[in-house]
Order: C-alpha cells, then structure tokens, then sequence
C-alpha cells in the first residue's frame, strides 16, 4: 500500500511477556466505511528485534492488524488509528494474556461467525495464514416447507476481512443457514 498519501511506520510485536517475536507476520487490515468492512491490505515480517515496517495512512483511516507466525494466530489487536506522535512513527502491539476471541482454524484459515439476533446481523470474520487472496462469500438461506429462499448474499475477494449479512425484520422464527452451519434463531418479539 506504500503511497505518497502514506506514512511509514515502524511496528513493533511483543508477546504476553513481553518478548519481542521474531520471523511474525503482521497482516494489516483497513476498514472500508462504504464497504462496511476490513480488508486484508499489507503483510510485513518482524526482524531478529520483532520489528518491521507498515505503509499507514495517518489519523483517520482504522486499522487493525493480525500478527502470525507459522501459519498460527498469536494476536488480533483492538481497531486503531495511525497517529505518529514522534519520530519514527510506531505502533506498539502486544499480546495480553488472554485474546477473548473466539477464533477457529480449518485448513489454512482461521475464521469466526455470530449472529446477533438483536440487530439482525451475521458476521463472518475471515483471514487466511499465508495471505493468500481467495473469493469469500456468506450466503443466509431460509429453509421451510416450499424450499430454500437465499435471504442476503455478500463476497469479497481479499486475503482477510469481515462479511455481514442481514435478516430482514419481516422474519421470525424459523431455519436460517449460514457458513456451514444450520440454526434456529429466536427474534426478539
């Protein structure tokens, strides 16, 4: 993403202790506001000193990164803003003790799905290990007694990012498929 519109800046990883990571990778996602979604836009390695270089545009695009190494997910961080306060601009990742998240891994891609019924949202957050670019589609059907009717379809074509889908508030209570799963969702009356 290295522009004329963007800063360099020096990140820096750290584990739960503190220990800076050599040989990481560090996948920066940016969000999109008229995509509604973050997308997968650079990957850069950490050195022996568990630093490496990112291209950010400052102050008021929102980043967040996802740090790998050897195909395993050490640390997802909060959405940030890139602000240089000094000179070299930085940013300080650091993985807590405990990520909260709720994450699973098939076959190279870690992945995780909700559904929140209260503003009717299905979201499927997705990343590749190896930063590879593939089509990804969250497709929610309906299933009753006539047939399956596709309710909401959303793709993307990234290494990483976030697809959501929504149910319409004429809905109620009935089966909805969505990534790979089948659920019955209870809709707040």
């Amino acid at each position: 993403m290295a522009s004329a519109e963007s800063t360099s800046f020096l990140i820096n990883y750290q584990d739960a202790n503190y220990l800076y990571i050599a040989d990481a990778v560090v996948d920066i996602w940016r969000y999109y506001v008229g995509e509604s979604q973050f997308v997968s836009v650079e990957h850069a390695k950490t050195d022996s000193g568990g630093q490496t270089r990112a291209h950010l545009t400052t102050e008021d695009i929102i980043y967040k990164a996802l740090v790998w190494k050897n195909g395993t997910l050490l640390y997802t961080s909060p959405e940030f803003l890139a602000l240089c306060q000094a000179s070299p601009c930085q940013i300080n990742l650091r993985e807590s003790q405990t990520t909260g998240e709720d994450l699973s891994i098939f076959k190279g891609i870690t992945y995780s799905y909700d559904v929140n019924t209260t503003s009717r949202k299905a979201v499927f957050l997705y990343s590749s290990s190896d930063g590879t670019t593939s089509n990804w589609n969250l497709t929610i059907t309906r299933a009753d007694a006539y047939g399956n009717e596709t309710i909401d379809s959303v793709q993307a074509i990234s290494s990483g990012g976030i697809l959501i889908g929504s149910f319409p508030p004429t809905l109620s209570n009935q089966s909805y498929f969505y990534p790979k799963l089948r659920v019955q969702e209870k809709w707040p009356s």
